[in-house]
C-alpha cells in the first residue's frame, strides 16, 4: 500500500472513531433528558424521584428567575398533565385539599426550601 493511502485510510479510521464518540454522546445526552422526565411514581426508589423533582425546581428557576411558588406548582402541575401522570395528578388533589400523607408533604416542602 502507497503512503499516501495509508494515510486517507489512518485518516478514516480515525474519523469514524471520533463520530462513533459524538454519537454515543448525542445518545447519552438523549436518554438523560428522557429520563428526566418521568413521572415520580416510574423511578425506582422515592430518592430518585425526590431528586428529579428537585432538579426540576431548580431548573424552572433557572430559566424563571423571580418566579413565585405557585408558578412553579402550576408548571409541575402541566407537567403532570402533559407526561400523564395519573397517580401525581391524584396526589396533587389530595396536596391542594389538604388531605395529602404527611410524609409526601415534607418531601415536597423539602424540595421547595432546598432550592
Amino acid at each position: 500500500m502507497k503512503k499516501g493511502n495509508k494515510l486517507v485510510l489512518v485518516g478514516g479510521v480515525a474519523l469514524c472513531l471520533v463520530l462513533v464518540g459524538l454519537a454515543t454522546q448525542v445518545i447519552k445526552a438523549k436518554t438523560e433528558v428522557v429520563s428526566s422526565a418521568l413521572c415520580p411514581s416510574q423511578y425506582p426508589t422515592a430518592e430518585a424521584a425526590t431528586a428529579s423533582f428537585q432538579k426540576f425546581i431548580n431548573d424552572f428557576y433557572d430559566t424563571h428567575p423571580g418566579a413565585s411558588l405557585g408558578d412553579v406548582m402550576s408548571a409541575r402541575h402541566d407537567f403532570y398533565v402533559s407526561h400523564n401522570c395519573t397517580e401525581e395528578l391524584a396526589a396533587y388533589k389530595q396536596y391542594q385539599e389538604g388531605k395529602a400523607d404527611p410524609a409526601t408533604v415534607a418531601r415536597i416542602d423539602s424540595a421547595i426550601q432546598g432550592h
